[in-house]
């Protein structure tokens, strides 16, 4: 079977035409244009391979949404895009098996492109860890690492560069704080998605933490979420609201 291509890039006439040129190619296509319609379109087409603009002129932009992708399913993301700033580069790799090509691009380039990765993906299957924790560096000693289990971690902040991972062995603790140098979606790509969901551009929490929703918010202890309007039919499949 061919393989499929999701292409997610807010510009219809440019996904339009990366569309013509991969059919060209034999490959299978599915546009979209905008995140919600590419969630949907992702959930039932279940591409190999996503190509994803960053900037989709929405609250949530092609990085959050491949971290979205990725949370459901593992897949290779390869972004086109016109951006230059080193650090939404950065972010960008960070993501799960992701890949950077700049606009304009040629065409012959692209296809060669696509053409390495499909192979990389399928010679280069996911393997998960059995350790189910994430070791984090020490800011007093980085080459100590502290173990933190999956289970002890309630939520995770993003702040501008850097993330911070709130955790506490038992539910009666308080919270503690740990700033970690890596974007919340790098730091996604290492926890189970089954457990630790997105639920707005700068949160994502522990769903086994949630201890309450309130008028679009989740309560985990005595913290306070916000949901993000493009997350809230999400969350209300996976707390089943009667």
């Amino acid at each position: 079977m061919n393989s499929k291509i999701l292409i997610v890039e807010d510009d219809i006439l440019t996904a339009a035409n990366l569309a013509s040129l991969l059919e060209a190619s034999a490959y299978q296509t599915c546009e979209a244009n905008t995140p919600e319609d590419a969630w949907e379109k992702f959930l039932d087409f279940q591409p190999d391979l996503v190509i994803m603009d960053i900037d989709l002129s929405s609250d949530t932009d092609g990085i959050e949404l491949s971290a979205r992708f990725n949370q459901q399913q593992k897949t290779s993301i390869l972004y086109l895009t016109d951006k230059t700033d080193e650090r939404i580069i950065q972010k960008a790799r960070d993501v799960h098996h992701s890949y950077y090509m700049n606009k304009p691009f040629a065409a012959p380039l692209l296809l060669s492109q696509v053409d390495l990765i499909l192979k990389q993906s399928k010679s280069s299957p996911v393997t998960t860890p059995a350790i189910k924790a994430l070791f984090i560096k020490e800011k007093a000693n980085e080459s100590q690492k502290r173990k933190i289990p999956y289970d002890d971690i309630h939520y995770i902040k993003a702040s501008r560069a850097y993330s911070e991972i709130y955790h506490s062995p038992n539910h009666a603790s308080p919270l503690l704080k740990v700033d970690v140098s890596k974007s919340m979606a790098a730091i996604l790509q290492k926890l189970p998605g089954d457990q630790f969901i997105q639920v707005h551009r700068s949160y994502a929490v522990n769903i086994n933490k949630i201890d309450s929703y309130d008028r679009g918010e989740l309560i985990l202890a005595d913290h306070t979420i916000p949901i993000g309007e493009n997350y809230k039919t999400k969350i209300s499949e996976i707390l089943n609201l009667l």
